[in-house]
């Protein structure tokens, strides 16, 4: 199960948070993305590191973009469709897209921001169809 993978990369190996949704989903998926994608989506964890956009909504939607853009993401009508609706789902679930607004209503000392990587993944499955 997805949440399980990401679980295992966020509190067993200390990933950050959109890093802990990609790899869950690479494994879960079989997106196939090597070292480099991963550090390259790593860079959004912790609303990329200035509180901005949320690093698990960040993972969920670099994994739509690797399972679904074939050539270039302009030619991509599945993005057009899955992104918002992926988007819209974890803005309802957390209240907001921002790292700043979402980190203080689920962090936890022990576990971080678990709660929120494990349900941006959970509503990923429904966009990874």
């Amino acid at each position: 199960m997805i949440e399980e993978r990401a679980y295992e990369y966020f509190i067993n190996q200390g990933k950050n948070c959109a890093e802990s949704v990609i790899l869950a989903a690479n494994d879960e998926y079989g997106l196939k993305l090597d070292e480099t994608a991963i550090k390259a989506i790593g860079a959004f964890g912790g609303g990329i590191k200035c509180g901005s956009l949320c690093g698990a909504l960040a993972g969920g939607a670099g994994a739509i973009g690797a399972k679904f853009i074939e050539t270039d993401a302009h030619h991509c009508p599945a993005l057009d469709e899955k992104l918002p609706a992926f988007i819209a789902a974890c803005t309802e679930k957390f209240g907001s897209q921002r790292c700043d607004e979402i980190k203080p209503k689920f962090f936890k000392e022990d576990v971080r921001c678990l709660d929120v990587v494990q349900g941006a993944c959970k509503i990923l499955e429904d966009y990874m169809k």
